[in-house]
């Protein structure tokens, strides 16, 4: 029950106040949080939105190293990797999200890193070394963060040089599963207060979390298998920042970004549907979590041991940017000028089937380019009016190929090669163009001292184009296998090569609100505002159809109300909204008839759905005794489907949909040969949409410890509670997740000169392990991954 998880994390444990948006080190009350939300540095107080800001020493010493790690720590926002390939992140907030890897699908959930918009979930979970602060924006944020800002944002700041002071720091990270970080963080000044350097470096080593349970094709237990870690992660993050403030004007700011990373791309679950192929050529189904809301029991199976033939094959990721911050401050405003070009490429081999031997593997490439621009001004003429305005660009392209291999024949083949002539993998290989520019403006004008009018709008122009797909088994292409796939090659055969193809949308996202500020310690808010999501291509589809057919654009309307307050002279602050969000047109697949395809129909994504969500968002932050805070993340989020209407099952034949659900549009004849059978759209409106527990509840305390004149400890300590949720679009079996309470909890030695510290940190102290995602396979098996398990470690930092 959410209440009793509230009221034990209240009793008896903390979070840092970081991520309770304060801090305890002021007798007089609660410190101030300035965050830029709005593209200006601001009182978190005064800020009209959802927002929670954690900086980055919460980050340190709490052990997190990337995005990831705020999951359970923001309520209402699910942040979590895909699972399968390494680095892909699954972000949803308020029920609406995005999981998917392809290039040429969109986020719902905008990421942005120092000012620059990552267009992809890929290489979305970044690193947090050397990291100013975190700020997560719950909600559309149509006016000042644009496309796919559909479902909220999270914007990350680095640390920018300090002009005057040379320092440095070093940090070394020990923790189970084979863990072990280090970054070394340097600072110089090179002309004083006009020029300087600033140096951040991470190196992340891990076994993962999996153990090889070492069965074989014939059942036995091979003990040269058995026992061995999967999962393995290194990387290897640099970034050098250079700062240059020739005058009080100007202040230019140069970041470069390098990632290197090196692991392993497996499936920890196989053979999970009864009946199924793997099943039968001996691979029994693994079923370690069960699925409570359809009484399906567990089978008592070690959920962190598996099995994988990929060992030695590459997952590799490689990515570096370039950005330039320029902004000239005038006594009318601030121009800002934000540069941006970036480049990543992966080759990650993913064995797929989760077993010992060679049925099913993939294999990826892919490239991608990007250079972005915006120009940003942002002025407070007036006690009457401010403004923020900007124009922004992007230009972007991609290219993606994958082999997928599959032999389900007894003996299996020892190696999956495309050397080997008799091998006859799937190739798909993809490729798309982006341009897009937008303009946007919001003002604020003070209608009398307490009431301020907020008008905003953003109008975007996006176009796809050159969009190529090539969907067929290798022996069609006339490609020679000793091909270089890293140079994402299409057949020579034309007609076997889809597009181009392109298309164009444009939108309008407005936002109307009123700011009341009652007195100092109480502000009133209420805004409505518009958001959209891009439309696109089913860029690697099969079939001539489903890729000539696009489909369009999503949109929001969110309305939102709350409050900003501070009590009892600043010891206690309060911060409550309520939101109520309408969605058209989500993006779904369905099943369509076409003349291209042997059996007469393709599936197809379509805008099918709508959707509403409505809630409550509270974060409560209070110090009732000097080396004591005490805080309370609230999330509470009620995600339905108000209109889903499709055929998902494929042509059938009945006219009458299984499970009881109703026909709920006009049904569609197939003729393939002499056989006649039926697409009925279905109404799925029943359907829970993924990721969206209704309860997200985190809360605890800080508590510093003087420990005589030599230094402070400090303890910290979080519960989360997160009701139970399906992880899975169609709500398959098997796909639930139960609810769950994650505790973490950390304990922080600092000596007076405050030279080194100590931090002590265990993650999911109770070891509470669930499904993380599912994905059925056809009848062949199912693919799925955990949550976290318990992690812990030490955290050591040494200024000097």
């Amino acid at each position: 029950m959410p209440i009793r998880a509230l009221l034990l994390g209240v009793s008896a444990f903390a979070a840092l106040p970081a991520f309770a948006q304060g801090s305890a080190s002021s007798s007089e009350g609660l410190e101030d949080i300035v965050v830029t939300a709005q593209k200006r540095a601001q009182n978190l107080q005064d800020v009209p939105m959802s927002i929670v800001a954690v900086t980055g020493d919460a980050l340190t010493q709490t052990g997190i190293v990337s995005i990831e790690g705020l999951n359970n720590k923001i309520p209402n926002a699910v942040i979590e990797p895909v699972g399968l390939f390494p680095g892909v992140a699954s972000l949803s907030m308020r029920g609406v999200g995005v999981s998917g890897i392809e290039s040429f699908a969109d986020p719902q959930v905008a990421v942005y890193i120092n000012g620059i918009y990552q267009a992809r979930n890929v290489n979305a979970l970044s690193s947090t070394v050397d990291v100013e602060s975190i700020e997560v924006l719950r909600g559309p944020q149509g006016t000042l963060y644009g496309r796919n800002a559909f479902a909220g944002a999270i914007s990350l700041r680095t640390t920018r040089p300090n002009m005057s002071e040379t320092t440095g720091k070093a940090i070394l990270t020990i923790g189970n599963y084979g863990r072990i970080d280090a970054d070394f963080i340097g600072n110089v000044p090179l002309v004083e207060d006009r020029l300087a350097a600033r140096l951040a470096v991470r190196t992340h080593n891990s076994d993962g979390f999996f153990k090889n349970h070492g069965v074989t094709a014939n059942g036995t237990v091979d003990p040269n298998l058995e026992g061995r870690a999967i999962g393995r992660d290194q990387s290897l993050y640099v970034r050098p920042t250079l700062r240059f403030t020739p005058n009080d004007s100007w202040d230019i700011t140069l970041f470069g970004e390098v990632f290197r990373g090196r692991g392993e791309a497996y499936n920890t679950g196989y053979a999970i549907l009864s009946g199924s192929t793997m099943a039968g050529l001996g691979f029994p189904g693994r079923n370690p979590f069960g699925d409570a809301s359809r009484g399906l029991p567990s089978d008592g199976s070690n959920p962190q041991y598996t099995g994988t033939n990929g060992g030695g094959q590459p997952a590799d990721n490689d990515a570096w940017n370039l950005t330039a911050d320029i902004a000239y401050t005038t006594d009318i405003g601030t121009i800002r000028a934000l540069l941006n070009t970036n480049r990543a490429t992966s080759h990650i081999w993913t064995d797929t089937d989760g077993t010992n031997v060679n049925a099913y593997s993939t294999v990826r490439w892919e490239t991608y380019r990007a250079t972005s621009a915006e120009l940003q001004y942002v002025s407070d003429f007036s006690d009457k009016l401010n403004l923020i305005a900007g124009a922004f660009f992007l230009r972007d392209h991609y290219n993606t190929t994958q082999l997928s291999f599959t032999d389900f024949t007894l003996p299996f083949v020892p190696e999956f090669t495309i050397a080997d002539p008799a091998q006859n993998p799937g190739y798909i290989n993809n490729t798309g163009k982006r341009v897009t520019w937008a303009a946007y403006l919001q003002a604020e004008y003070n209608l009398t001292d307490k009431l301020a009018l907020v008008l905003g709008g953003r109008y975007s122009w996006e176009k796809k184009y050159d969009v190529r797909g090539q969907n067929f088994v290798f022996s069609l292409t006339g490609l020679p296998r000793d091909t270089d796939f890293s140079e994402h090659p299409f057949s020579a055969d034309e007609s076997l090569v889809f597009g181009p193809a392109e298309q164009s949308w444009d939108s309008f996202s407005p936002r109307v609100g009123v700011n009341y500020h009652v007195n100092d310690d109480l502000m009133l808010f209420a805004f409505w505002q518009r958001a959209f999501k891009s439309g696109g291509f089913n860029a690697n589809s099969s079939d001539l159809v489903a890729f000539n057919t696009p489909f369009g654009q999503e949109r929001v309307d969110n309305y939102e109300a709350g409050f900003r307050s501070e009590w009892l002279d600043r010891k206690l602050r309060l911060n409550v909204n309520f939101f109520y969000s309408k969605f058209k047109g989500l993006q779904r697949s369905l099943v369509t008839p076409t003349p291209s395809s042997p059996n007469g129909v393709t599936t197809v994504n379509q805008n099918l759905a709508d959707m509403k969500s409505y809630g409550v968002e509270a974060e409560i932050l209070a110090r009732p005794a000097e080396r004591l805070t005490l805080f309370a993340n609230i999330g509470w989020n009620n995600a339905e489907y108000t209109s889903y209407c499709a055929d998902l099952d494929g042509a059938e034949a009945t006219t009458t949909p299984a499970n009881g659900r109703k026909v709920c549009g006009d049904i569609t004849e197939v003729t393939t040969g002499d056989v006649t059978r039926y697409l009925v759209p279905t109404d799925f409106s029943d359907l829970r949409p993924i990721r969206a527990p209704k309860w997200d509840v985190t809360v605890g305390s800080t508590v510093d410890l003087p420990v005589s004149d030599s230094g402070t400890l400090e303890w910290n300590s979080s519960i989360n509670y997160r009701s139970g949720m399906f992880v899975q679009l169609l709500n398959v079996p098997y796909s639930w997740r139960r609810p769950m309470a994650t505790l973490d909890t950390s304990l922080r030695w600092e000596p007076e000169n405050g030279v080194y510290d100590v931090s002590l940190w265990v993650k999911n102290l109770t070891n509470r392990i669930d499904i993380l995602n599912y994905l059925p396979v056809g009848n062949l098996f199912a693919s799925y991954h955990i949550t976290p398990p318990r992690t812990f470690g030490a955290t050591v930092s040494l200024k000097f």
